[in-house]
């Protein structure tokens, strides 16, 4: 994940970042796993028949922050292209999520 931030202002801060993420077939509570006798020099297993492909993303993300002393806000979008969903051969998945956060400071040290 490579990320970044700037503040153009003293109140304005405004980051983003963007990312790979790799999923294979193999989980870590699949019973009986696969001997560790006899594979030496074989790349670790991605796939499964039951889970033939490698699942991978692109991630990205950015984010608006205003810095108030009284009522911050932020708004961050977060946006994610899947290939292969969950390890089998379906088409390309797009996801996106908008978050707004808010609070208001109404009490005083």
């Amino acid at each position: 994940r490579l990320g970044g931030e700037v503040l153009p202002t003293g109140r304005l801060r405004l980051s983003g970042g963007l990312g790979y993420w790799r999923r294979g077939g193999q989980r870590l509570d699949d019973r009986p796993s696969q001997d560790r006798k006899g594979h030496a020099g074989e790349p670790f297993p991605s796939g499964t028949t039951t889970r033939p492909l490698a699942q991978h993303a692109w991630m990205g993300d950015l984010a608006v922050e205003w810095l108030d002393g009284v009522a911050p806000v932020t708004v961050r979008t977060e946006m994610l292209r899947v290939d292969h969903m969950n390890n089998q051969d379906v088409p390309v998945e797009h996801l996106a999520r908008v978050q707004v956060l808010a609070t208001w400071r109404f009490r005083y040290p």
